[in-house]
């Protein structure tokens, strides 16, 4: 009999607080939402129709939303939690100028903004997140191939090349860049004119004008190059490259040096063909203009 009524017992226990242990309370949904308006460079107007994801960042659960004509994405159900906000919001040239009044840079313009750690919760239910807008990347350096292929059984260190990448949304002309190959040492010996790292002491320099900053606001370049153009003579497209090279030749192939001389490669697979290059980097007559004899294998 008292066995009977201790399980009687346990299943009226289990009943009577089924709904608290067994978590319905605990996973009840909320409401949020999200104001989005761009930044105070253009007047902190509202941003309709802004892609806004929000991403439990405890069970990854995702949600998405657009913003309505209030600039307002209103999540109705939602896990309480912890929260990353991610909110993208893309105009065409015709939708930039109706919204701001003039005239973008670009055919698209791209606004983004983002938060993290939101707090969802019943007391805490809307959140505001501000749009910036800037330029999606630009020219990169993908590549420096500097070291060169084996010195005996491929071209030495006459592959090097560098790739320029254009990184952003939109055509950019690569008329009048600049390179600079910085000048330094390359050891770390101190002397009475290097700094306590072994680097130059630039402040020291005949007829340096600014000493103090010598060492930390600026560069100094050995050799600077500039790829020719009138502006928009050599475009880069989004997402496409140009390769500089210090001599666009087939390096996989023999070649003859500046005294005549033939050139074998052994090992071809050590090495490149930029032959196709964009440009190269020639120095033989700007080296003779001072006097100095010219590269061997430029």
């Amino acid at each position: 009999m008292n066995k009977l009524l201790s399980f009687v017992a346990i299943l009226i226990l289990l009943f009577s607080c089924r709904d608290d242990d067994f978590g319905k309370n605990a996973q009840k949904t909320v409401s949020f939402s999200v104001n989005v308006k761009y930044d105070t460079s253009f007047n902190s107007a509202i941003s309709k129709n802004a892609g806004v994801t929000l991403t439990n960042t405890n069970t990854g659960d995702i949600y998405t939303q657009n913003s309505n004509e209030n600039g307002v994405a209103n999540f109705a159900s939602i896990l309480p939690g912890t929260y990353k906000i991610a909110v993208n919001k893309k105009m065409n040239a015709e939708e930039f100028t109706a919204t701001f009044g003039y005239t973008p840079p670009s055919s698209e313009i791209i606004f983004n903004g983002a938060a993290e750690n939101i707090m969802v919760n019943n007391t805490t239910n809307n959140t505001s997140i501000e749009l910036k807008t800037s330029r999606v990347g630009d020219l990169v350096i993908k590549q420096i191939y500097y070291s060169g292929s084996h010195t005996t059984q491929g071209a030495s260190f006459r592959d090097q090349f560098i790739e320029i990448y254009n990184n952003s949304n939109e055509t950019v002309y690569a008329d009048g860049l600049y390179i600079g190959q910085l000048y330094g040492k390359s050891n770390i010996t101190v002397a009475s004119y290097t700094q306590s790292n072994g680097q130059f002491d630039w402040s020291k320099s005949m007829g340096m004008t600014n000493p103090d900053k010598a060492n930390t606001d600026y560069v100094y370049a050995d050799y600077v190059f500039r790829i020719p153009g009138n502006g928009t003579q050599y475009p880069i497209l989004p997402g496409e490259s140009i390769v500089i090279a210090q001599s666009a030749l087939n390096h996989k192939s023999p070649l003859l040096n500046n005294d005549g001389e033939p050139i074998n490669i052994q090992n071809p697979d050590l090495t490149i063909d930029l032959s196709k290059s964009d440009f190269e980097a020639y120095l033989g007559d700007f080296r003779k203009s001072y006097g100095e004899t010219v590269y061997l294998y430029d």
